[in-house]
């Protein structure tokens, strides 16, 4: 085991492991030892896998059956640069039910959601905004995921995509041919966001750094090309294109609540000239200046077949 390795099984409390196997002996079930949130776990290969490499069937389907279990949301970040803090392969939970306790929730529809879809952080109410008509399921035909854009991201061009998901468990009814699971359209899902945006063209997985969001009925990426905003310095992980910024400390607190014009400490203004107010640095630039860009036009919505 090796000492630099926190997420060694080996070296995680016993206190905060909650099973050793899970998925057939492939994870351990651990709980957060600094959580945000309570109820913060972490699923870690029992013996070292690189963080940075590939997701496979299994990692997404694992994922997405703890988010579901736990009626709640489920994490990657790929790298350092997407808010990644240890090199061994983890994927997290985090239940909404847990997030009402420290923070505004905005109620939205159940449609994307579980039992607590009332307790989504703030910016999942973006996906009630999608088109409905694309998720219409034929039996006739195998699941071909669709490529869309949240608009609040889209207006800051944050490079990122969204797949709305089937049902699980009506999954092999639902779709043609018979014989695929509900993992392979998790799979197609994340092919299709991480082809458009970009993600897999990269020969070295760590070349292309991003967050995967993973609930019940959808699963966006986002690439990233820093961990940390120029503005303000937040750190950010997925979770804060979930809405969350976890802010460590009262001047980094103080700076989004104050304006961004006031850190340039050289603004001047002229004798006998008012000074207009300057806008406040909101989360929005917070993940524009950690995300990659769409580029001066988005694509259009992909279908892959």
């Amino acid at each position: 085991t090796s000492p630099s390795d926190p997420l060694a099984l080996a070296r995680v409390p016993a206190s905060l492991v909650v099973r050793e196997r899970v998925f057939d002996g492939a994870y351990a079930l651990v709980l957060n030892k600094f959580p945000v949130f309570a109820g913060h776990a972490l699923l870690i290969t029992p013996t070292f896998a690189r963080q940075a490499d590939r997701l496979t069937k299994l990692d997404l389907d694992a994922l997405h059956r703890c988010a579901v279990a736990a009626d709640g949301v489920g994490f990657y970040n790929s790298h350092d640069e997407a808010g990644s803090s240890q090199p061994h392969r983890h994927l997290q939970i985090v239940p909404f039910s847990s997030m009402a306790a420290v923070l505004s929730l905005t109620p939205s529809s159940p449609r994307t959601g579980g039992a607590s879809a009332q307790l989504r952080p703030g910016m999942f109410w973006q996906f009630d905004l999608l088109p409905s008509e694309f998720w219409l399921w034929s039996a006739k035909a195998p699941y071909l995921p669709v490529v869309r854009r949240l608009p609040a991201l889209e207006a800051r061009g944050v490079a990122h995509g969204v797949v709305r998901l089937p049902d699980r468990a009506t999954f092999e009814l639902d779709f043609a041919p018979r014989g695929s699971t509900f993992a392979d359209a998790l799979v197609r899902a994340y092919v299709a966001v991480a082809t458009d945006l970009g993600v897999l063209l990269s020969t070295a997985p760590e070349d292309a750094p991003h967050n995967v969001i993973l609930v019940r009925h959808w699963l966006m990426v986002v690439k990233r090309r820093a961990k940390t905003s120029t503005r303000g310095g937040v750190d950010c992980n997925a979770l804060a294109f979930t809405g969350c910024l976890l802010v460590r400390d009262a001047g980094v607190f103080e700076v989004l609540t104050t304006s961004a014009a006031g850190m340039n400490t050289n603004a001047t203004t002229p004798p006998g000239v008012a000074r207009e107010p300057p806008p406040l640095l909101t989360p929005l630039d917070v993940l524009q200046d950690v995300a990659d860009s769409l580029g001066a036009t988005s694509p259009p919505p992909r279908t892959l077949r």
